[in-house]
């Protein structure tokens, strides 16, 4: 007998409810929306219309999955930021909105000039630095950014998503694999930047315990964890300091643990810095200037 799209999300949330999954309603109907090419209010419109065989197999597949604690980012492929779809693999961390918050300072607040060079760090899927590529275009800002990241696999995805959403700019966009700026041919170590900004790993390995599954064990480690995150800022920092302008600015995302302490180090190396809150009320964002010489 064929299903309905009413009880398979029943089914569905009922599932997730036992596996203890925060959004369960959520996530079943994005997983449904996707697999039947329609958003989720035609969805929540035609409750009564009829799965296909292949379409309530097909489905049961994604809920199989997401049951067991995969992400829903991985099941579908990909994760909106911003407004933009980037293209999400296990090799980058998937896109936060938190994240978000990082794009509108720089966009809106800080405005960097038409022209100007923005290096992201640790770029993963590229959600920074493409974001920034395309928003500062449709200000009337043509930038060009600069990725690096340590993860192969992680440009791979980053130059897929450059190709998807910003197919016009590549020009305007570096991509390198290296360790922070030492990826940096000397070419570009000779630029000066007028941003920078990184989301790095910066949680302890300590607290993986902390971690929902879908993060822990489905995210890629590399882009989450490092033995000492204070002393990655630290590197950061020494780096944003080389290649920043004099009148250039260092982003950064940071976990709220360790605020304080990188507020304390970056006013030592930069003539300003701040911690900015974000969405959620939560210390997020790290913003520093002005390098002092060393």
């Amino acid at each position: 007998m064929p299903q309905s799209v009413q009880r398979a999300l029943r089914t569905a949330v009922q599932r997730f409810e036992t596996s203890q999954i925060e959004t369960p309603r959520l996530d079943a109907e994005m997983l449904l929306a996707d697999l039947l090419g329609v958003d989720r209010l035609k969805l929540r419109t035609h409750s009564d219309a009829e799965l296909t065989v292949e379409q309530e197999a097909a489905f049961g597949l994604r809920v199989d999955r997401r049951a067991a604690r995969e992400p829903v980012a991985h099941i579908l492929g990909y994760r909106d930021f911003h407004r933009y779809r980037f293209r999400v693999t296990p090799a980058v961390l998937i896109p936060r909105p938190e994240t978000e918050h990082i794009v509108d300072y720089i966009v809106d607040e800080l405005r960097p000039a038409r022209g100007s060079r923005i290096l992201d760090l640790c770029t993963g899927s590229g959600c920074i630095g493409l974001t920034l590529l395309k928003e500062l275009e449709r200000a009337g800002r043509r930038c060009h950014v600069t990725l690096t990241d340590l993860s192969e696999a992680a440009l791979d995805v980053a130059r897929e998503n450059l190709t998807l959403i910003a197919p016009e700019l590549i020009d305007q966009c570096a991509l390198y694999c290296g360790d922070l700026d030492d990826a940096l041919p000397e070419s570009e170590r000779a630029n000066s930047y007028a941003v920078i900004v990184s989301n790095p790993p910066y949680i302890a390995p300590g607290e993986a315990g902390d971690l929902a599954p879908e993060v822990r064990d489905h995210e890629p480690a590399l882009a989450l964890f490092h033995a000492d995150p204070p002393a990655l800022y630290r590197r950061i920092f020494a780096a944003a300091r080389a290649l920043l302008t004099p009148n250039g600015t260092l982003v950064l995302e940071l976990g709220p643990r360790w605020g304080a302490e990188l507020l304390a180090e970056a006013s030592s190396m930069f003539t300003r810095a701040e911690l900015r809150r974000d969405y959620a009320g939560i210390d997020r964002m790290l913003i520093a200037g002005g390098p002092r010489s060393s």
